[in-house]
Order: C-alpha cells, then structure tokens, then sequence
C-alpha cells in the first residue's frame, strides 16, 4: 500500500496548498482580476459618460444637427438691411436682422403649448440663428420677465455670443449662471443707458425711437428709423428721434403685412418682401430633452392619451413565409376589459387574413412595408369597432422552422 503523501510537486494541506505553479496562477489570477475589474470600471464609466451626455444641452445640439439647416443667402448687388422674425408670440418675438457680415438676434419669442394636459415651455425655432454663429454679434433682450433657462440654453449653442440687455436684466441673467466655465464665456453689454439712446453693433445701428408716447427699439436705414412696437423700451430713457415706420405687433408696416418666416430687405426708407420664405417650426423643452411641435412624439402621446395602444405580435416562418403559431394581441387604455376579448379575437382574426392576402399579392415584400399596411389596416378596423384610432404597434418576429 503506498503512502497516502505521494511525492509531488503539488502538493498543500486545506487552505494553505501550495504548487511550483502557485505564483504563476496567481499571477494569472491577479491579472484576470485586474483585467475583469478594468472592465467593470470601464463600463462604470461608459454608463457615466452616458448619463452626462443625456443633457438638454445635448438634446438641442442633436435635434439641430438632425434637422434640414436654414440658411439666410448673400446678395451680391445690393448691402440692404434684411429681417427675418423667427416668432411672434406671447408678449416677445424674436427677430434676426443682418447686414452685410453682421448679424443681430433681438428678443426671445418664448411661450408655452399645452398638449393633454401638460404644458411645455417653447422657444422658437433657432436654426437660421445656428447658422448665423460665426457672424452673430450680439442678441438684444429687453424683456426682464424672460426665461433665464431657456436663454442659457440657447446662448451655449450659439457659441456664446455677446448679451446685449439693460442693467436690471443683465444682473438677473448673472445670478442664475451656474458654472466657471459658462460665466466667463458670457460677455454682456448695456444696451442703452441714461447718456446714450443709440448704439451700434458690428454695421447695424440701434436707437431709442418713439411713436406718439410709446418707446421701442428701433433701427436706422439710411435716414429712416424703423421700430418695433413689440419691443418697448422698459427703461425710463430718452428717445432720440420718432419712428418713421412703425413695425406692428400683427407684422405690418403701413398697409405692407408680412408673415413670420418671409424675408423683409430694407434699402433706406424703402423695404420689401423677397420671394425665398422659411418655414419655422417650434422647440419645446421635455425634461431632458428638446423636440419639435410639428414631430411625432406629441401627437402620439396625445392619441395614446385619448385612444391607447393596441402592439400584436407574428412569429413569421421566413422560409414558408408564412405564420407559425399563435398571434399575441395586448393593448392598453383602448378598451374595456368586458369587451377586450371579443374586440381582440376580431383583431386577431384580421391579422391573419390581411397578413395573407398580403403575402399571395406580394410574396418578396419587405417587413418594413408589411408592417406598415398591417399598422395602416389594423388601425381602420380599430375604429370602425370602437369609434377610436389607438397606436397600432405590430411587431413581426422572424424564424427559420421549416426543414427541408
């Protein structure tokens, strides 16, 4: 009987074994070790990353991106004045006025819209001031009541540029900065004080101008002064000079109306309307995020609130081109639970036979398109059951099953 302690070179009693290739497995554990904790800390990071770029500020830099630029083209022949207003709500509107290589942005146009139930601050639509940044030398604020949120929001994506605004305001705008960095890229000026009714940004030439008792920002072109009715001045400073033409709260100079979005050109006391027109649409802020009123994502929210949601999903034998199984139906907030399974086994029923008669017209049709006519379908025969058009989500799982 040989002895139970062999001769080896690995060898150890209990938790204190010990082999000529422990340091070497130990070495390889510690860097198996390191190498599993260098990932956990480098996806701790990517999670990081991730939550800080999930901003507002990001939010309206990505939509900017993704969305058609505006662009506000130069005329060779002529240096007029030309004007654009971006918006014409609330108590504000937004203008952008440019000659030459400068160009102005005056006021904010911020409002509010409501939509089912929820009310959603907006600002208007800055791409043609996004694409103005470079030449952008000043924005005008004259409301003290505005929004310091949504200008900080603005003003990072246009690259900072300088603050034009009155003492009070300027003051208000310094209070509510947060952050070293973004306080010292903020440059302000005043724009009128007590000594000075007039003042001159880059080729473009302000004033305090009046109409009858009322002030208002105002403009020189040439020997005229335009103002601007929306855009009093709150100030008690003195008027230089009234206004030659007076550019009305409903967008109007004399009998000439114009529309948000139409490009307005003023040679000396003379102006008009050029044939190109924008099309703006307006941002609104969504906690984090930043959409657009005329996008999907409020109306869907709107029609989920008022009809639900009906998703079924298809196990689609891609070979066979055909449905394998059953069809797997659930909605929400579209009908009642003593109807559901009558308005749902109705659905089903559908799906089967659309889904068919689809494929006999179309046997190569993609899933993209299939979805669609399915979506398309399903939603007309939700409301001629219910009287309700709910989202129609159909989801199409693929699977080879059939052997040959």
């Amino acid at each position: 009987m040989g002895s139970i302690f062999q001769e080896s070179e690995n060898f150890g009693f209990g938790n204190n074994s010990f082999t000529e290739n422990s340091r070497e497995n130990n070495s390889e554990k510690t860097n198996i070790s390191a190498k599993n904790s260098g990932e956990k800390n480098k996806k701790s990071y990517s999670e990081k990353s991730f939550l800080e770029e999930v901003s507002i500020e990001n939010s309206l830099k990505n939509l900017l991106g993704s969305m058609k630029p505006s662009f506000l083209v130069n005329e060779e022949k002529k240096s007029p004045i030309r004007q654009v207003v971006l918006a014409n709500q609330g108590t504000d509107s937004m203008i952008l006025l440019k000659k030459d290589d400068t160009s102005v942005l005056i006021g904010t146009g911020f409002g509010e819209y409501s939509e089912s139930g929820k009310k959603y601050p907006t600002f208007p639509d800055i791409r043609l001031p996004f694409s103005e940044k470079s030449r952008l030398h000043a924005w005008i604020l004259l409301d003290e009541n505005i929004d310091i949120v949504r200008v900080l929001l603005i003003l990072e994506n246009l690259d900072f540029p300088p603050i034009f605004a009155t003492k009070n305001l300027i003051a208000k705008i310094r209070n509510n900065i947060s952050g070293a960095q973004k306080y010292d890229k903020i440059r302000f000026f005043e724009m009128f004080s007590e000594e000075f009714s007039e003042r001159k940004i880059g080729s473009l030439e302000f004033v305090i101008a009046k109409n009858g008792n009322k002030k208002m920002l105002g403009f020189r072109s040439g020997n005229s002064i335009f103002g601007y009715e929306k855009l009093p001045i709150l100030e008690n400073f003195s008027p230089i000079a009234n206004a030659d033409f007076v550019i009305s709260e409903n967008l109007e100079i004399g009998q000439e109306k114009f529309a948000v979005g139409e490009i307005l050109a003023f040679v000396n006391e003379n102006f008009e309307k050029r044939t190109m027109k924008f099309s703006f649409d307006t941002f609104y802020i969504d906690e984090k995020s930043v959409g657009t009123i005329a996008g999907y994502v409020l109306s869907d929210r709107k029609n989920l609130a008022e009809s639900g949601v009906v998703t079924f999903t298809i196990e689609e034998d891609v070979r066979m081109r055909a449905i394998s199984g059953h069809i797997f139906i659930d909605s929400r907030g579209f009908v009642h639970a003593h109807e559901m399974m009558k308005i749902h086994k109705e659905i089903i029923k559908s799906v089967r036979i659309l889904y068919e008669q689809t494929i006999a017209e179309n046997p190569v049709i993609e899933r993209g398109g299939l979805v669609q006519i399915l979506r398309r379908e399903i939603g007309k025969l939700c409301f001629v059951l219910t009287g309700r058009t709910p989202i129609v989500m159909p989801i199409i799982i693929e699977k080879n099953i059939s052997n040959f």
